[in-house]
């Protein structure tokens, strides 16, 4: 029986994941499979206001939705998942080769996805307007984020995440 015991766990609790999606609403708990965070299931909570370095999970923005379908970077109905690196009353530049908050080099720009595709540009210098947030993985050159769609609104945010269960 004792050998056993690790099997038995991860079954209980992989159960217990696939019962808790039945029962959570599907804008509570996602799932990442993304690079661009660690993969794993992560609880989504409210909040209204945003600090630096929450993650945020919000719909694709309309103006990439398409591309971000049509290249496979998620599925149909699935949400993105960034971190907030300046919000309303920062200056960012994204301009050339890299992204600049407040002044620091936040991550390169890049011209090319992974397979070679040319990336959307995103130009824009200025302060952040009210209530926008500008979403990055800083240290993920291939991320996809408002360097490529620009600022989101927070009104398009669902809630932060939060890690449940990560998997390495």
């Amino acid at each position: 029986m004792g050998k056993y015991k690790p099997l038995i766990a991860c079954s209980i609790l992989t159960l217990l994941i696939a019962l808790s999606t039945l029962i959570i609403d599907r804008k509570m708990m996602i799932y990442n499979y993304t690079d661009s965070m660690e993969h794993g299931f992560y609880l989504i909570k409210d909040k209204e206001n945003y600090d630096y370095n929450d993650v945020v999970v919000f719909e694709v923005p309309e103006s990439v939705r398409d591309l971000v379908y049509e290249r496979g970077y998620l599925k149909h109905n699935e949400y993105l998942m960034k971190k907030v690196k300046a919000k309303s009353g920062d200056y960012a530049c994204v301009k050339g080769e890299y992204t600049y908050i407040k002044g620091e080099i936040l991550a390169r720009n890049m011209n090319y996805d992974s397979a070679g595709r040319e990336m959307p540009k995103s130009d824009f210098c200025g302060d952040i307007g009210d209530r926008k947030l500008f979403v990055a993985i800083e240290d993920i050159d291939q991320s996809f984020d408002s360097r490529y769609f620009g600022l989101i609104d927070e009104k398009d945010v669902i809630g932060i995440a939060k890690p449940l269960l990560i998997f390495n």
